[in-house]
């Protein structure tokens, strides 16, 4: 089973310990990403977010031909204690995890494998972790372009660094409402 894993974030730059068998490409299925999830170490980084226009993903081949192997290898990698946070569906439309919702994500992900019938993949696998702004007291506003800003310019030192390297080397392409204000704000302009 050839198995596709999407990225739109640090795992293109950052695969760490991600067992793969091909270099990342630009032309994964187009999905609605935003800068909307604070990560354990400060950073604000993308995830799946609806109310955006969607960007175009990468994806990468997994060194692993069982769906469930390749899944617990990508839940490794994102440090996440729970495999259900791992979503995907097959090429016959069958979704892998919890669809929580993201039944516009599935559909996009399956016509997208549909397109790629060429390459042989059977399958799509991605981290489906969603925005969680408002478990943060200390961040204050409602998720917003705006309040972004405000939380990312409370930052310093490491933290501050580790924001703006997220920012800088997430893939140029995806623009978002929260990219552009960060770009007006604090200079962050993609490499």
């Amino acid at each position: 089973m050839n198995i596709a894993i999407i990225g739109w974030g640090s795992l293109i730059w950052d695969p760490r310990e991600l067992k793969t068998k091909s270099p990342w490409v630009d032309d994964g299925p187009d999905l609605p990403v935003e800068f909307a999830r604070k990560s354990n170490n400060g950073r604000v980084t993308l995830v799946v977010y609806f109310g955006v226009d969607p960007s175009r993903t990468c994806w990468v081949l997994s060194k692993f031909d069982k769906l469930d192997d390749a899944r617990e290898d990508l839940r490794k990698r994102e440090n996440s204690s729970n495999v259900l946070v791992i979503h995907g569906v097959t090429k016959n439309g069958e979704p892998i995890g919890p669809p929580d919702g993201l039944t516009s994500v599935f559909d996009s992900v399956k016509t997208w494998l549909r397109g790629k019938r060429e390459l042989g993949l059977d399958a799509a696998i991605w981290t489906g972790l969603k925005s969680n702004w408002g478990d943060f007291p200390e961040l204050a506003q409602p998720f917003s372009p705006g309040a972004v800003v405000a939380y990312l310019k409370t930052l310093d030192g490491k933290g501050m660094e580790l924001a703006k390297k997220y920012f800088v080397k997430a893939p140029r392409w995806i623009e978002t409402p929260v990219r552009t204000k960060v770009i007006e704000e604090l200079g962050w302009v993609p490499a």
